[in-house]
């Protein structure tokens, strides 16, 4: 099975879900872009999570006050 590069990603992990691309002369069909919608909405999801630990700073602080 031969992918095509959408934007930066070159290699397909076996789990990676891309968005399906129209064109002006072939538009998506309205399952396709009902698929684009769910993926979206994960991709969205994600990408939230990812900006709130990054705004917390959570993962790049150190843990002081542990106890031993």
């Amino acid at each position: 099975m031969i992918f095509k590069s959408v934007g930066y990603i070159d290699k397909q992990h076996p789990n990676t879900q891309i968005p399906k691309k129209g064109t002006r002369k072939r538009p998506l069909s309205p399952e396709q872009k009902q698929e684009n919608k769910i993926i979206s909405g994960i991709r969205i999801t994600v990408e939230h999570a990812i900006a709130g630990i990054k705004r917390l700073g959570c993962m790049t602080q150190i843990l002081r006050n542990r106890s031993l």
